[in-house]
């Protein structure tokens, strides 16, 4: 493998200025779905935008390959949805078009120098923006401010003594919950690079944001891929444990500083083990993904459509479980077309490894969503900002694959 000299990439670094336009627009549109203060953009911009980042970089002078895994998927997809004919409520042949255009930009199906350095750049991007959001929502807290609405669309007050109700500047505390979870990954792979104060206090500020969420699906994920960053970049294993401890120790001395940061996580844990459960508020939609892979564990019941548990007039589902989702939708052929995106994702990671701390940061982040994932179903919704970052994380871990071609490219170190 190339080794190489290394430098910090920032943002607009080998990009031209129209590709770094596409960038910032695309993130300005993911965030648009999530964020309280402005209007979500119209997806007819977002797959405009799609499609002129997808031309500027395709007809730069750049070899192209082709990743066959993702192309083969997106025929396998449509021949599921040919096989399986899903009610026409659920539009699936519409989403799996608009699958195919948001993927085929962020994933890795395509392969060019042009294509890695954009999604290198898109992916640093959206981590600045979580960590932006994270932090304006840790003091959006202690000034009141909740932009998460309630069940009749009004604006909710009272976030203090309730139970998940803060979603800071975002439209729900189960965004703003991940979001901070990404960020705090961020955050740790910086201040582990640059070992500065300023970035010590944003990831004791996204984690705070965490933990305002009272998001518990988010918290273990974090948990999961700061553990994950943590023993990918220290050298010693036996150091990991001494840190891991210090680290616990810590937390359990400093307790009565930040318990009332965890009050609405507490309390949201006792309503639901009063109701049965830890998890009982997703218990419903897991046995209706199970009901569906037993009837159909093959080929699965469509992509984008379920069976059981959805809005008959507007087709909107929830699916509970991106990885059960993916069984029920597409079966076990799809769910092997999934695994061998992960496992090539491990392989294109250990790539990095001479650059540890991009291999740390994509491992924390990649960790992160395979936890995640096993309570939020965002892997098919194309249209969601979780999918977005999702498939970006999946096609810069991807693109280590093809990090021999890149003579001319110094990977970034974020």
């Amino acid at each position: 493998m190339n080794s190489g000299p290394y430098y910090n990439l920032k943002v607009g670094d080998s990009l031209n200025h129209l590709s770094l336009i596409w960038i910032l627009l695309l993130v300005f549109i993911v965030f648009s779905r999530v964020i309280g203060l402005i209007p979500s953009a119209p997806i007819s911009l977002f797959v405009i935008v799609l499609f002129l980042a997808l031309v500027t970089s395709v007809f730069r002078p750049d070899p192209i390959q082709i990743y066959f895994p993702i192309l083969v998927f997106f025929i396998y997809l449509l021949v599921n949805i040919v096989v399986t004919s899903p009610p026409e409520v659920f539009n699936s042949r519409v989403r799996l078009l608009f699958f195919c255009i948001v993927t085929s930009v962020v994933s890795p199906m395509i392969q060019s120098s042009a294509f890695r350095i954009f999604r290198q750049q898109l992916l640093l991007v959206l981590l600045y923006g979580c960590v932006l959001v994270a932090a304006i929502s840790f003091f959006s807290y202690f000034l009141g401010i909740n932009l998460m609405r309630g069940y009749d669309s009004e604006l909710i007050d009272d976030y203090v003594a309730s139970a998940g109700l803060f979603g800071g500047i975002t439209i729900q505390s189960m965004v703003l919950g991940p979001i901070s979870g990404i960020a705090s990954i961020f955050m740790l792979v910086t201040l582990i690079r640059n070992r500065k104060f300023l970035s010590l206090l944003l990831l004791i500020i996204c984690l705070g944001s965490l933990l305002f969420s009272a998001s518990r699906s988010a918290l273990l994920a974090t948990a999961t891929g700061l553990a994950i960053v943590l023993y990918k970049t220290v050298s010693d294993k036996g150091q990991f444990f001494k840190i891991l401890f210090v680290v616990l120790v810590v937390a359990v001395i400093s307790f009565p500083l930040w318990k009332s940061a965890i009050s609405g996580l507490l309390l949201k844990q006792t309503i639901r083990s009063e109701i049965g459960g830890q998890y009982d508020s997703r218990t419903a939609l897991f046995i209706n993904r199970f009901r569906e892979i037993r009837e159909s564990p093959i080929i699965g019941v469509g992509f984008s459509s379920i069976r059981y548990g959805f809005v008959r007039i507007s087709g909107t589902i929830e699916p509970g479980s991106s990885w059960l989702a993916i069984l029920s939708m597409t079966g076990l052929i799809g769910f092997a077309f999934f695994i061998k995106l992960v496992t090539d994702s491990f392989r294109g990671i250990r790539n990095y490894i001479d650059n540890t701390k991009v291999s740390s940061l994509l491992f924390g982040l990649f960790f992160f969503f395979i936890v995640h994932m096993f309570f939020e179903g965002y892997v098919f919704a194309a249209n969601s900002f979780f999918f977005f970052i999702l498939w970006t994380v999946i096609g810069v871990s991807i693109d280590g694959l093809y990090y021999d071609n890149d003579s001319r490219i110094n990977y970034c170190s974020y």
